[in-house]
Formats: structure tokens, C-alpha cells, sequence
């Protein structure tokens, strides 16, 4: 680490051709305490510029950001590398393309080393117009597993997880191209032993036409419907949180339908509807969970 203490952080970062859109996270990264944390980067088989603007950036920063290229493998998988890489005790999965508030990484591990949680969820949202918006100052509040699991943004970069509860329970991220955040969320969720819920917004997305989730073409409805598939598996698996992710299922099979309603093209939207809607109706006429009949006070996602 060149002298430089353990981080308390790793923000691990996968990036696909980024070089020019990396600029407004590397200022944001800039802006924080680098005392508290690394970064890695895993270059997912770009093409353009996009390693040598992350070397320049490593090279302001040595023994903080660490830069991996590897051949095109995707998101999923290039984030399970980058926590077999990380030495932080928490992990952060960010985007290439967003930023981070001024202050988080501090406020975070704030809270963090105070109360010592397996899984820290909060809010997202656009860079407001007065960052003193993202309200920092907002305390976490206690929740329990089960009660995460109703609350929590599936969105990966709206957590923070301990990084040795990943590793030693074996969550990954599937192979998927799209969705791929919601099974692993999933997962996290039912293995963490304590957990924080905190209403600020951290996080500032930049929406692009031309992400993965832009464009709701054929192969993003077979990857989503994958992820989706691959979600409702992990009822199986943990019995015990089944009311629960059914639940979180029932809420991104109604965000797959609006999509298709919304954003595509008559031939995909007449072939994928009705296997959609047919998904939402078995759910929605379970009578064995009565979890699925409770109204929630709160949107969970920003879309």
C-alpha cells in the first residue's frame, strides 16, 4: 500500500468504455477523504482511452486506486473480481458515469465503525441543483433483515456491504447484463445479520439513453427476465425471507411491464407482455403471503 493505512473502503468501479464519461466520478472521488478509502477499477475490455485516463488518475493517487483491465466480461462479473480484489472492509459498487456527494465517504464510515453493520442501504437520486440537498446529517435507523429486504433500493451502488460478508457467504453477481443488481441485493440481504436504512441521498446517477438498461430491446428482456428468475430462486434458498423477496419481485415484474409499455417497440412488447403479465398475475394471486396485500408508504426507486 506504499505506506498508506488499510482503507476502511473500497469503492470498486467496473468501467466499458468510459473515457468520456469518467470525468464527473474522478472529480467526485477527488473531493472526498482519501484517508478512508481505495479505489479499483476494473476496465471491462475497452476500447477507447478508458485505461489510460484510470492510470492517470492512479498515478495522482498511488497506493489508493488500482486499475485491472481484462478482457469484455461484463458487469456483473468484473464486480465479483473487484471483491476478490478489495481491501476494505466495506465495499461500495459504484458507476462509472455518476458521482458521489461531497462528504459521503466520510459521513459513511462514520456511521459505520459507530454501529458496525453488515448492510448500510440509502436513497439515490440526480445531482440536485444544491447539494446541500443530499442531507448528509440524517441519521440511519435500525432494521432488521426481513424489514430491509421491504425497503431496500436493489440498485448496487444504494449499499454498502462488508465486504467479509460477501466473501465468506459466496454473494455474487450473476452473469446477466441487465438485473444482475437485483439478485445480488437479494442475496445480501438474506445473509446479512444487522442492517441500517439511511434516508439520504449519497448517490447521483446520470441517466444515459445508451446504458444497458436504456434501451428495451430483446436481449434486455431476456437478461431481466434471467435476473428476475434467478431472484425468485433465492426464495428457495432462504425460506425464510420468500414473503419478502416475492415482494421485491412483484415490484420489478411491474417495472418490466412498464417499460415494455413505455419504451419498446411493438414486436417485442407483443411477444414479452403477456409472459410479463402472466408473471405479475401468479404473483400477485398468491394468498399464502400476506406481505404482497400491503400497501408501502414509500417508492423504493427513483426511475
Amino acid at each position: 500500500m506504499n505506506g498508506n493505512p488499510k482503507p476502511f473502503l473500497t469503492v470498486a468501479i467496473p468501467v466499458f468504455n468510459g473515457e468520456g464519461l469518467l470525468a464527473p466520478m474522478l472529480a467526485s472521488l477527488d473531493a472526498q477523504d482519501w484517508s478512508l478509502f481505495e479505489v479499483r477499477f476494473g476496465d471491462d475490455g475497452s476500447t477507447d482511452g478508458t485505461r489510460r485516463v484510470l492510470e492517470g488518475f492512479a498515478a495522482r493517487h498511488p497506493g489508493r486506486v488500482f486499475v485491472e483491465s481484462h478482457g469484455n466480461m461484463g458487469e456483473g462479473p468484473t464486480r465479483n473480481r473487484l471483491v476478490a480484489q478489495a481491501g476494505g472492509d466495506y465495499l461500495w459498487f459504484c458507476d462509472a458515469d455518476d458521482e458521489i456527494a461531497p462528504g459521503s465517504i466520510a459521513r459513511i464510515a462514520e456511521i459505520l465503525r459507530e454501529s458496525h453493520v453488515d448492510f448500510l442501504s440509502f436513497c439515490y437520486g440526480a445531482r440536485p441543483a444544491d447539494p446541500a440537498r443530499a442531507r448528509l446529517g440524517l441519521s440511519p435507523v435500525p432494521v432488521a433483515p426481513l424489514e430491509l429486504m421491504l425497503s431496500m433500493p436493489c440498485a448496487t451502488t444504494a449499499k454498502v456491504l462488508k465486504t467479509a460478508m460477501l466473501r465468506d457467504n459466496g454473494v455474487e453477481f450473476p452473469a446477466t447484463r441487465v438485473g444482475e443488481d437485483v439478485v445480488q441485493s437479494i442475496h445480501s440481504a438474506c445473509v446479512s445479520k444487522s442492517a441500517l436504512f439511511w434516508y439520504a441521498k449519497p448517490y447521483w446517477v446520470r441517466r444515459r439513453p445508451d446504458s444497458a438498461s436504456g434501451t428495451v430491446d430483446g436481449d434486455f428482456c431476456a437478461e431481466l427476465w434471467r435476473s428476475l428468475e434467478l431472484a425468485n430462486g433465492m426464495a428457495a434458498r432462504f425460506p425464510a425471507f420468500r414473503n419478502a423477496i416475492q415482494v421485491q419481485l412483484l415490484d420489478y415484474w411491474n417495472y418490466f411491464l412498464r417499460r415494455l409499455r413505455e419504451d419498446a417497440k411493438q414486436d417485442i412488447r407483443r411477444k414479452w407482455s403477456p409472459l410479463v403479465e402472466k408473471a405479475i398475475a401468479g404473483l400477485a394471486a398468491s394468498e399464502d403471503n400476506p406481505l404482497l396485500r400491503v400497501p408501502r408508504a414509500f417508492c423504493r426507486r427513483e426511475r
